[in-house]
């Protein structure tokens, strides 16, 4: 990866995944709204797209990125990693008004917690390989990813579904921990799982 392409996804990750995310959270209590509602309800649709849109794409290619750093070459990861990035996208652009498209509303929330859900296994699986290979990667990126899985997965169960304070965290962590792996990947050099 050059220099100026890492640079670019560090202001992604760092800039304007928190200024997108921002900008959507103050139309919501945090506590018991979430995007979809912003997206759909208020009318922020563009918004809302370039979020998911957003999120996707650069978990995308980040993913595929280090994939390709790990050398892991296994039958399901891109097949899910498709899976999940396309529902990302699929799920912000599918409306969310039960009043109205009660069968499209709830296609949204399916497709985006199988999207969400798959990625999230599909990350969990790549690093808990990697203390086999490189221990180290293993003990500084895991325990961040569990953390703030583990995060989300209790801002859920504490104010009961999915809200703006989980999809800040999760977009933004995420974004944080895939590039800051990708540049450890660089420095470490390859290696084979």
């Amino acid at each position: 990866m050059t220099s100026h392409l890492k640079k670019g996804l560090y202001v992604i990750a760092y800039i304007l995944f928190p200024t997108v995310n921002l900008l959507l959270a103050r139309y919501t209590d945090i506590f018991t709204e979430n995007y979809s509602y912003v997206g759909n309800e208020l009318q922020h649709t563009s918004l809302f797209h370039i979020w998911g849109t957003m999120c996707s794409l650069y978990f995308f290619v980040m993913t595929t990125y280090i994939l390709k750093k790990i050398n892991r070459k296994t039958a399901y990861d891109m097949p899910v990693l498709y899976f999940s990035c396309i529902g990302m996208i699929l799920s912000v652009h599918i409306p969310y008004q039960p009043e109205i498209y009660p069968v499209i509303g709830e296609l949204h929330i399916y497709i985006s917690i199988a999207a969400t859900v798959s990625y999230v296994l599909l990350f969990f699986h790549i690093l808990l390989e990697m203390p086999y290979k490189n221990f180290r990667i293993y003990k500084r990126f895991y325990p961040f990813y569990a953390g703030l899985v583990s995060l989300c997965l209790l801002v859920m169960i504490l104010f009961g579904g999915v809200n703006t304070i989980m999809e800040f965290t999760f977009s933004c962590g995420q974004a944080i921990l895939l590039i800051h792996l990708a540049d450890t990947l660089d420095k470490e050099g390859s290696i084979c799982i």
